[in-house]
């Protein structure tokens, strides 16, 4: 598993966003910490919930804590489930998205 420190470089949710994409498409667990800690309203804000189709897709479970639960994210977890027919769990201001780790790319 791949550790990364959120709050590196601009602390920004770029590093969010990629660190799933990337994650997904080489199969590699990723874990985040101090997502965004250096910005005024730190954690993931509802435009970083893109990732969710990502962490669909990636291997094991991704899990993220948000400050609301929108309908962008109700969307984007019934989308993941029912495209890619995986679990994605809201509670709590906490998502967890059990990953297909599918289509995985050689290093």
């Amino acid at each position: 598993m791949i550790e990364i420190d959120g709050s590196q470089y601009s602390g920004s949710g770029t590093i969010v966003r990629q660190a799933v994409a990337f994650s997904a498409l080489t199969g590699q667990a990723v874990h985040i910490v101090n997502a965004r800690l250096r910005r005024p309203k730190s954690g993931l804000r509802p435009q970083h919930i893109q990732v969710i189709p990502f962490a669909a897709l990636a291997e094991g479970e991704s899990r993220f804590r948000i400050p609301t639960v929108t309908e962008h994210v109700e969307t984007n977890a019934w989308t993941v489930k029912t495209f890619l027919g995986v679990q994605v769990t809201i509670q709590d201001h906490r998502l967890a998205v059990a990953g297909t780790g599918s289509k995985k790319v050689k290093r």
